[in-house]
């Protein structure tokens, strides 16, 4: 069995690793089963040879990571997309929005006020939104009257039924006054 030797620089770079006999008296021996090659830093290690840990080896800045990785007891993995958005690396995908950790689809309303509806889109979520306030408003404000109008003609009531009528017609307009369609 060969003895497995390294030649360091002076900032302590592992330059070259190799077999045999000692080519330099400042090369350094290496065991067998050390995990080194070129261009390591000889700060990578203990006085064993053995690999410190990644934390500690990023910590010291000897280990660079790459943006879109990150820790994960001694491997660098991917970053999940929402990590990469809440960092500036990514965009929130179109159509979708941030929830904590996950990605939810937008609201047509959402899409609406972020404009990302074509026009024909947006006309009908405008529509949808303006007729659900309207039957808000129809449910809250005329139909008591048209209650009142039912008792009045029941009742055979004819003025009472002709003024509340008029008052059903002129609440119809103003709540369609309030809410126009687009």
């Amino acid at each position: 069995m060969s003895t497995r030797f390294a030649t360091l620089d002076p900032d302590g770079r592992i330059t070259r690793v190799y077999r045999g006999k000692r080519l330099q008296e400042s090369d350094v021996l290496v065991p067998e089963q050390a995990p080194i090659s070129a261009g390591m830093s000889r700060s990578e290690f203990d006085e064993d040879w053995a690999l410190r840990p990644l934390a500690a080896r990023v910590k010291d800045g000897l280990v660079q990571i790459p943006p879109r990785f990150k820790v994960d007891g001694e491997n660098l993995v991917p970053k999940a997309l929402a990590e990469l958005v809440s960092e500036g690396l990514e965009p929130i995908p179109p159509g979708q929005k941030l929830l904590g950790e996950r990605f939810v689809p937008m609201s047509k309303a959402e899409k609406l006020e972020a404009g990302l509806l074509y026009p024909e889109e947006e006309h009908q979520v405008k529509l949808g939104l303006c007729l659900a306030r309207r039957y808000d408003a129809y449910v809250a404000e005329l139909d008591p009257i048209r209650f009142d109008i039912d008792r009045a003609r029941i009742n055979g009531e004819a003025v009472e039924l002709a003024r509340m009528e008029a008052l059903y017609r002129a609440k119809d307009a103003e709540i369609r006054k309030r809410f126009p369609k687009p």
